[in-house]
């Protein structure tokens, strides 16, 4: 809420479109909890997933509203392309567009629930009680997460579809979710009818593309400062991220692929039953748009500009992140943000 507590209850901060409060944030667990001998806390959160308010509910003592998973644009055109060929085998009338939108979210939404166990196991902790500056992956967990996956997306789209009564409701008038929504209807509905077989294909590539520059574009940062001011840690759980390399291989000078390989030859050497690194090598069967989901959100503990706090009039300086449609617009705002670093550093 830009402001903060100070804009509890006044005009304008209503949790409803047009107004200035926030309505796209994240949906977070708290990791951590600590009662201060101040009589204050701390808590250390973990992000799940980006949510957005449906309606508000509640103004005083504090802000509350309805709130539900809005996954990136990506994702809900995956759900929205499972939900078409669920319906092409139910026996049941074409349904109506609010009934669709229900089924985009509800696949969308249980997508991204049914990877939360390989993606967001408990936060690490170093021997010394260090947080880890982002969370690793379970490898424990990988094999039966992302077989169990599709499943999962089914089911949802099935039982949800059982539980309407056809007409879908209103649920997402006025929300910022309805555009994003009706986007990936729309799209689905045109590849089932034939008109744009190849879109996702065409959107997968874009997205490998765009990954592959934010990897070559921060080794090049990370290589001007460090000729300004010498090495630079990267945390080993975003090298976990690293992809495979492209078809025409890194450029020569791609130092990261050379720490990331190094990295997976120790994790590869560790025996069995040892404490586990830091750093966890990305499942080569988890989904490539995933993958690069996860990189367009984890790049941010490198280049974000955190210079004031998320309550500030002016909202959080992330909120921008926050509020992109999907992985391949917050791909492109870490590729500007790391050439207006590189042009701040002067190089």
């Amino acid at each position: 809420m830009p402001g903060g507590a100070e804009s509890l209850g006044e005009p304008g901060y209503e949790l409803e479109p047009g107004s200035k409060a926030s309505l796209m944030g994240t949906l977070c667990r708290v990791a951590v909890g600590q009662r201060n001998a101040d009589s204050t806390l701390t808590l250390v959160v973990q992000g799940l997933g980006r949510g957005v308010v449906l309606r508000p509910t509640q103004m005083l003592p504090y802000s509350r509203g309805d709130v539900q998973l809005l996954p990136d644009c990506e994702a809900l055109l995956a759900g929205a392309l499972a939900s078409e060929r669920v319906l092409g085998t139910a026996a049941v009338a074409a349904p109506a567009r609010a009934v669709k939108r229900r089924l985009v979210a509800a696949a969308a939404a249980a997508e991204l629930e049914a990877h939360l166990p390989y993606e967001a196991v408990k936060v690490s902790v170093d021997a010394g009680g260090h947080l880890a500056p982002l969370n690793q992956l379970n490898v424990s967990a990988a094999a039966a997460v992302i077989a169990a996956a599709a499943p999962a997306v089914e089911e949802a789209i099935r039982g949800t579809l059982s539980s309407l009564d056809g007409s879908g409701g209103p649920l997402y008038e006025g929300s910022a979710a309805l555009r994003l929504l009706d986007g990936a209807v729309e799209a689905a509905e045109r590849v089932a009818a034939g008109g744009e077989e190849a879109a996702a294909d065409i959107g997968a590539e874009m997205l490998e593309g765009l990954e592959e520059r934010v990897w070559t574009e921060l080794d090049g940062l990370l290589r001007d400062i460090e000729g300004q001011r010498g090495p630079v840690p990267v945390p080993s759980q975003l090298l976990g991220l690293m992809p495979p390399a492209p078809e025409a291989g890194w450029p020569d000078s791609f130092r990261l692929g050379v720490s990331a390989a190094r990295l997976s030859l120790e994790y590869r050497l560790r025996a069995k039953g040892e404490e586990e690194l830091s750093y966890v090598p990305v499942d080569a069967a988890y989904p490539a748009r995933r993958r690069a989901e996860r990189l367009s959100w984890a790049i941010w503990a490198i280049i974000g500009n955190q210079t004031v706090g998320v309550n500030a009039y002016g909202g959080s300086p992330y909120q921008e992140v926050i509020e992109a449609d999907g992985t391949a617009e917050r791909l492109r705002l870490a590729l500007a943000r790391l050439v207006d670093i590189r042009r701040e550093i002067g190089v």
